[in-house]
């Protein structure tokens, strides 16, 4: 049997407060897919994905008023203990994945 080493690590609908994951011992997480939607009101909306110590890695700004669907590729890297957060100030549907890798 193959390994598999793709992990979604957040599936979320309408995410308002902060949504946090962290890397178990023995293993690395590389963070590469960032999709997200909502329904922008008036004012617009914010979304942020933030590192360990609360660092921005990558954030976005909806249009007011609208439908948005935004995505991000890239790559970071997460090791063991460390962990990932996500907020919005409007619901938003988050999905992010990426790779878990194992340590030697």
């Amino acid at each position: 049997m193959a390994t598999v080493y793709s992990k979604r690590f957040i599936a979320a609908s309408g995410i308002t407060a902060e949504v946090s994951e962290t890397v178990p011992a023995g293993v690395i997480w590389i963070l590469r897919d960032v999709d997200i939607y909502c329904n922008a009101p008036l004012g617009g909306s914010r979304f942020f994905l933030e590192g360990s110590i609360h660092q921005t890695l990558w954030s976005a700004v909806t249009n007011p008023n609208s439908i948005n669907a935004v995505g991000w590729r890239g790559r970071q890297v997460l090791v063991s203990g460390e962990s990932f957060y996500v907020r919005a100030d409007t619901p938003t549907d988050v999905t992010i994945s990426g790779y878990e890798l194992s340590l030697p």
